[in-house]
This record gives C-alpha cells, structure tokens and sequence, in this order.
C-alpha cells in the first residue's frame, strides 16, 4: 500500500526535478546568448528591442565582472605600478567564458548517464584536467567552442573505441554546451531581419 502511493510522488518529483534542470539549461543558454551579444556589440549595429536588451544585460554584466576580478587588478596595479582597468570589449569576452564554463557544466550534467554524479566524480578523479579546462574555457572559449563543435559533429570519428550510446551522449552534452552560440546565431539573424524590414517595406511602398 505504502509502496503504490509513494510511486506517484516518485514519478511527480523526478517530473519536476527534469523540468527544473531543462528551465536551468534554458536559462544558462539564453544569459550565454546575451552576453555573447554584448561582446557583438562592438561590431554588430543592433536594432530596436535586441539594443536595449543589449545596453541591460552590459549594464548588469561588466559590474560583476569588475567585481569578480578587482581584487586580482588591483594586485597586479601594486606590483606593476601600472593601470591594467579593464576595457569594455574585455570585460565582455570574459563574461562570455565565465557563462560557457557554465555551459559546459550543463552540458557535462544534462548530457551523459549519470548526470551531475558522474561529472562530479570526474572532477574528483582528475582535478588538474578540470582546472585546465576551466581555464581554457574562461581565456581562449572561441578555440573550446570549435572543439566543442567538432566533438559534437564528429563524435565517431573522434572516439571510434566509445559504444553508439556514449556517441549519442557525446554529441548531447557537447551540443547543450553550444546552446548560447546557436541562441546568439538566432538573436544575429532576428537582428538582421529587423533591420531589412524597414528597408524592404520602404521598397514595396515605391513600388
């Protein structure tokens, strides 16, 4: 008896726990988005609603960002005797390594059997390997991103000795992981689209 009623509330907390980490990577994908749309910002004219987007997510970023790597700044200005400050560009493409490296925290939970256990034991078996990838992640992401991309595109080609079902979690994780520069594609071309519309509704109306 005990037993039939605990497994609706089983299924119902393992439901919320799945929709919570779905809300979580969705969430993660879309500030990875938005702060490489910040870092876009200084090439990419953009337009209506997407700027003012832009203009807040910068103006909540680069303060933690500041925040985050002052205490290191200001040592480095006491050693040196010279005025490292950060430049907005900079402050930028950090906030973007500092997300990914959440993505990639993600895509390690939410794409391989196991879940955050098996990441976790991970990091404990190889916390060297762990530190090199954190570091990686948060000062050259663009290369991570291309290996990142080449693992999920090529998975079998990369790990021929892996069995078709770590193949498939391969490819998720790493794809989970790429979700905030498929979302910043996504923001690029509704970017664009916005600024043609004007344009291609001018031209109709000459027409």
């Amino acid at each position: 008896m005990t037993d039939d009623n605990d497994k609706p509330r089983a299924g119902l907390r393992s439901l919320l726990f799945t929709l919570a980490r779905q809300i979580y990577i969705q969430f993660a994908a879309v500030t990875g988005a938005l702060s490489l749309a910040a870092l876009l910002s200084h090439i990419v004219d953009w337009q209506g609603v997407l700027l003012d987007l832009v203009e807040w997510w910068s103006g909540m970023v680069r303060p933690a960002i500041e925040f985050i790597y002052a205490p290191v700044i200001l040592l480095m200005e006491r050693l040196w005797a010279i005025d490292l400050a950060l430049p907005a560009i900079l402050q930028d493409y950090l906030a973007v390594g500092i997300v990914l490296i959440l993505s990639r925290w993600l895509g390690a939970t939410g794409g391989w059997k196991g879940g955050a256990g098996q990441a976790i034991g991970t990091l404990r078996r190889r916390p060297l390997g762990a530190l090199g990838l954190l570091v990686r992640t948060l000062f050259i992401w663009p290369l991570e991103l291309v290996g990142l991309a080449r693992n999920a595109l090529f998975a079998r080609k990369q790990f021929p000795e892996r069995s078709a079902e770590e193949i498939l979690q391969i490819r998720l994780s790493h794809l989970i992981a790429l979700l905030p520069v498929f979302y910043a594609l996504a923001l690029v071309i509704l970017n664009w689209l916005i600024a043609a519309f004007p344009y291609l509704l001018t031209r109709g109306e000459k027409r």
